[in-house]
C-alpha cells in the first residue's frame, strides 16, 4: 500500500494509514493472521483512532501474503472462565464497531478467510475478492461454534448451515454468487482503493447519512425503510438550502 500514507495506528498485530480521505487497515501477524484477544483489541483501536482521523472511508485489507485470515489463534489457550468472556465480549464489540462505522469500510480479501475472519468481513460494507479468496466457517473442527449469524446478512440459510456443519470452504466464485463477495477482480487491494477514493470524492456529510441510512432500514420493512431514506434526503436538501442562504448573505456583505 502507500508508503507516503501518515500512520494512524501503529500496533503489532494490526496497523493503519491514512491519506487523501481513505484510510487503510491492515491485518499485519504473521504468518497467517491468526486472531488473538491482543488482534481483537487491536482493529478495535485501529478502527477508533481511524475514525478519529475523519477519512471519507476505510479499507481493511491483509498485510500477509496470499491469506486474509486464518480465525481464531489456537495457541492461545484461554482456561479461565472470565479469560474467555472477557475475550468474548471483546470480539462481539469489536465486531459491532465495524458494522456501525460512521464512514464506509470495504474489505479486499486476496486469499483464505476463516472463523472470525469471516464475521470481521461481513460487517464491511462493500467486499471485494480475488479468485483465491475462500470463506470458511471452521469451528466445528475444533469442536467449536460461531461466526454463522454475521453471514446471515448476506448467504442463505442452506449455505450457511453447509459451511458451520462441514467446516468446508465456499469458493470465490460460489461466494461471488451467493451475495458475500460484492466484486470478484483481479487485485483486491487496487479495486477496494478504487472504490474508497470515488467515495471519498463525494460529499462527506452525504456518504456519512447514506451510510446511517442504509444501516438503519436494513432490517425494517420496504415502506418503513424508505420513510428513512426521504427524512435523509429531506436533511441534505434542507443542509443545502442553508448554506446556498449563507453564501449569499456573506456576497451581500461583501458589496
Amino acid at each position: 500500500m502507500d508508503s507516503s500514507a501518515s500512520t494512524a495506528f501503529s500496533g503489532e498485530d494490526v496497523h493503519a494509514t491514512h491519506r487523501d480521505g481513505v484510510a487503510v487497515i491492515s491485518l499485519d501477524r504473521s504468518p497467517v493472521n491468526a486472531l488473538r484477544t491482543q488482534t481483537w483489541a487491536e482493529l478495535s483501536e485501529a478502527l477508533a483512532d481511524t475514525v478519529a482521523a475523519k477519512p471519507h472511508a476505510i479499507v481493511l485489507r491483509s498485510a500477509q501474503p496470499k491469506i486474509f485470515c486464518a480465525g481464531l489463534d489456537l495457541k492461545e489457550r484461554l482456561s479461565e472462565p472470565a479469560a474467555i468472556e472477557t475475550r468474548q465480549r471483546l470480539v462481539t464489540a469489536t465486531l459491532a464497531n465495524y458494522a456501525a462505522c460512521p464512514v464506509p469500510v470495504i474489505a479486499a480479501v486476496s486469499g483464505p478467510v476463516v472463523g472470525g475472519g469471516c464475521s470481521l468481513v461481513a460487517q464491511c460494507d462493500i467486499r471485494v475478492a480475488t479468485s483465491a479468496a475462500s470463506f470458511a466457517l471452521a469451528e466445528i473442527d475444533v469442536g467449536r461454534a460461531g461466526g454463522a449469524r454475521h453471514l446471515m446478512r448476506h448467504l442463505d440459510q442452506g449455505t450457511i448451515r453447509w459451511m458451520a456443519l462441514t467446516g468446508r470452504r465456499l469458493g470465490a466464485e460460489q461466494a461471488l454468487l451467493r451475495g458475500l463477495i460484492t466484486f470478484l477482480v483481479d487485485d483486491a487491494d487496487v479495486d477496494a482503493l478504487d472504490i474508497a477514493h470515488c467515495i471519498a470524492s463525494k460529499d462527506r456529510t452525504a456518504v456519512e447519512l447514506v451510510k446511517r441510512s442504509l444501516d438503519v432500514v436494513e432490517n425494517l420493512r420496504v415502506s418503513e425503510g424508505y420513510q428513512v431514506e426521504q427524512h435523509a434526503s429531506e436533511l441534505l436538501m434542507l443542509r443545502s438550502q442553508l448554506n446556498r442562504e449563507a453564501e449569499a448573505a456573506a456576497s451581500e456583505l461583501t458589496r
